[in-house]
């Protein structure tokens, strides 16, 4: 893991996509270095401004820094909870796993749950 942050181009590359979980609609952009990793993430809810809508914010800046820090992105899926039926447990659940499905890191859906 490196020791500091990597500082990001002002300009990169970003792909976003939208979900629905459990009737609410999130999108989430990842956006990447210029050598290909995943640098950061953003999502937006239905409800900005909402105890939700910080949630998400906090958790995107969390997942921001770690892997600006250097934690790989197919660690940060492993720390989602499942239902039964294999759907994440929580928004942030879907939100991550939309992030690792946007980083290509998100295996098979029971691998999730997982540190890899």
């Amino acid at each position: 893991m490196a020791a500091g942050r990597e500082r990001l181009p002002n300009r990169r590359l970003n792909v976003a996509q939208r979900v629905v979980w459990h009737g609410r609609s999130l999108h989430v952009m990842v956006g990447y270095r210029d050598d290909g990793r995943p640098a950061e993430v953003f999502a937006k809810g239905p409800h900005e401004g909402s105890g939700t809508a910080t949630i998400l914010d906090e958790v995107c800046i969390l997942i921001s820094l770690a892997l600006q820090h250097g934690v790989p992105a197919d660690r940060i899926g492993g720390v989602i909870s499942h239902r039964h039926g294999g759907d994440p447990e929580t928004i942030v659940g879907m939100m991550i796993k939309t992030f690792c499905d946007l980083t290509g890191d998100a295996g098979d859906a029971g691998d999730f749950g997982q540190v890899r």
